[in-house]
């Protein structure tokens, strides 16, 4: 790699997230699906981005199977669908990126791949040098590179500041499956369908990076585990696996900041002509929580009544409106000023 340039990025397929790569310091070099081999060795590409939202992971696994590049990282370009990263990951990507999340999410997972690598490579290179005298230093050092995949995977759905805290607790037994009461906020852009299909995707993945930026540093200010990112739709929750003293107090208190903190840009995109706005839902109730997904790719996720509760609020609330439950109501009392609405018959 040339000293006074960024790492390559070798961009196979569809040129998703060219300008932002480039606009980042990567040096990007596009290629067919079928040239993405040869371009990362004959490149010494430090990563490769492979598009496979047509649905086919064939670029992956050609990319996997050649021992030559084995070793650089990879990140799928997928559709939303979910099944469709889990193929991806299953043919040999380190990561699966949907599109539709955008450039800021995907130059987050960079990030952390690149520093990841290097990190692998660095520990890897000292521990042949010295494995021939010293096991037991090997043995260290691949403990060490274990313990980075460990903060990589809780940073997925934690801030920096609670993956460390999680880890220095004994994460593994603190993310075990169990069931706990939590506060659960979710939330999505009213009019984000109709605004999607007018205007160029550009455009589109520009706003769900300032929507996802506003809203991620907001979940991370109060300490909640994001649950998931799909478009323009976001889950959080509070109290797990960090405990929270009063979980739908902080819950409401987190709505109302993510209400502030995109009223600037709901501005912003009025001037553009966009009619965008934020619904809010919030519910508290038991739900049941652990890690999800399989060896290369875990998350971790509520699962229950409650998780849904709050999804079915988000599809109320109008563009403004936080929706709170009647758990959520009664667990606040006099602390929570709200308007009480007739009854609502929510699917499910």
């Amino acid at each position: 790699m040339d000293p006074n340039r960024g790492p390559t990025i070798v961009l196979a397929g569809h040129h998703h997230f060219a300008e932002a790569l480039g606009a980042a310091g990567y040096r990007v070099v596009h290629a067919t699906r079928d040239e993405a081999v040869r371009a990362a060795a004959s490149e010494a590409a430090s990563l490769v981005l492979v598009d496979v939202s047509g649905g086919s992971v064939d670029g992956v696994r050609a990319l996997r199977r050649d021992p030559a590049i084995a070793a650089i990282p990879i990140i799928a370009l997928t559709a939303s669908d979910r099944r469709q990263q889990e193929r991806a990951l299953e043919a040999g990507a380190d990561d699966a990126v949907a599109v539709s999340s955008g450039p800021t999410m995907l130059l987050a997972r960079i990030r952390a791949l690149l520093k990841l690598a290097a990190y692998r490579q660095d520990l890897e290179g000292k521990a042949r040098d010295l494995s021939d005298t010293t096991g037991t230093l090997y043995s260290l050092i691949r403990q060490q590179v274990d313990e980075l995949q460990r903060v990589a995977q809780l940073r997925r759905f934690l801030s920096p500041q609670l993956a460390e805290m999680v880890l220095s607790a004994g994460g593994s037994e603190l993310l075990a499956s169990h069931r706990r009461d939590v506060a659960v906020v979710f939330c999505d852009l009213r009019g984000f369908t109709a605004f999607s299909e007018a205007v160029p995707p550009d455009e589109v993945m520009t706003v769900l990076g300032d929507f996802h930026a506003a809203l991620g540093r907001t979940i991370f200010d109060f300490g909640a585990t994001v649950e998931r990112f799909a478009g323009d739709a976001i889950m959080a929750f509070l109290n797990d696996p960090v405990p929270c003293l009063d979980p739908p107090l902080e819950a409401v208190r987190m709505a109302l900041a993510m209400r502030e903190r995109v009223a600037p840009l709901t501005r912003a995109w009025r001037d553009r002509g966009y009619e965008l706005d934020l619904g809010i839902g919030v519910a508290f109730g038991t739900a049941t929580l652990g890690t999800v997904g399989f060896e290369d790719r875990i998350d971790y996720a509520a699962i229950g009544p409650v998780t849904n509760l709050a999804a079915r609020l988000c599809a109320e609330a109008r563009g403004g409106e936080v929706l709170v439950s009647g758990a959520v109501r009664e667990a606040l009392g006099d602390r929570l000023v709200a308007i009480a609405l007739d009854a609502l018959r929510l699917k499910g």
